[in-house]
């Protein structure tokens, strides 16, 4: 793989493998977390899904909306530099807004019984690859992948580990510390590899607020539920490919996220 590939990245985007040989809907039965949609989850757990979802949606929407209108109405009176601003917001927020969306699918199909593909795949080809778009997205965040040694092909559906290492690494690009961003490939005592995104949010309480949602006004409402959209997402997604992801604090106080697949077997 090399390069961009247009094509297959517009037409995977919140699927599981499409319309390919390997997936298939219905027969397969997902354990945990991975069989629990919002429809399965106790009321208060319903609750707080659901205003998870309309805050994930809600914010990038509102600052879309917000330096929209601001363009539209003073942009006679603003300088290049604050017009350039302005343009940047609604470009990062509307790919935010699209990446929601794209977990959202990935959702609905989990909980209609699709089932990922059991493809062996090279995390050592794929994921380079992933972040080479992601840093066409994000030039300004370096990304450093590390690899440990020979890794064993894993199983998993290829547009679905996509989404997840874009997921892993999304949310460094809003709270990055200026410092290298390490993707560690490895291995584990399992069978198995595993991607690990590892940095350190070193991000001010002032820059938190100089986000473009608090820049225009919208308050963000606490929290009920732990992570995001798109760490329910990769644990809902990897537990249905036989793996399993994860978001936990470091020691060193950073953060770590990361994607575990097991191996691929001929037969199992």
């Amino acid at each position: 793989m090399d390069g961009k590939d247009p094509v297959r990245e517009t037409a995977g985007r919140g699927t599981l493998g499409g319309p390919r040989k390997g997936v298939s809907s219905g027969g397969t039965e997902i354990t945990g977390i991975a069989a629990a949609g919002a429809d399965a989850l106790d009321p208060s757990e319903q609750a707080a899904y659901f205003e998870l979802v309309s805050h994930e949606l809600r914010t990038p929407a509102t600052s879309i909306h917000a330096a929209a209108s601001l363009l539209r109405t003073r942009t006679d009176t603003m300088g290049d530099d604050t017009r350039r601003e302005l343009v940047d917001d609604i470009a990062d927020e509307t790919e935010r807004l699209l990446r929601v969306i794209d977990d959202l699918l990935v959702l609905s199909q989990l909980d209609a019984g699709l089932r990922p593909a059991e493809e062996p795949l090279l995390l050592q080809r794929l994921v380079p690859h992933v972040l080479q778009q992601e840093r066409g997205r994000r030039p300004h965040v370096p990304l450093r992948l590390l690899e440990s040694g020979p890794l064993p092909v894993v199983r998993g559906d290829e547009l679905g580990v996509r989404q997840i290492v874009r997921d892993l690494v999304s949310d460094v690009g809003r709270w990055w510390s200026r410092e290298p961003v390490a993707i560690e490939l490895g291995t584990t005592e399992a069978p198995g590899a595993h991607v690990r995104v590892i940095h350190r949010d070193a991000a001010t309480d002032a820059e938190r607020r100089a986000a473009p949602a608090a820049r225009y006004g919208w308050q963000t409402p606490p929290r009920p539920l732990q992570g995001s959209i798109g760490q329910y997402t990769c644990a809902r997604l990897a537990r249905a490919m036989g793996g399993r992801s994860w978001a936990r604090p470091r020691t060193d106080g950073g953060t770590e996220r990361g994607l575990w697949l097991p191996q691929f077997a001929l037969e199992r």
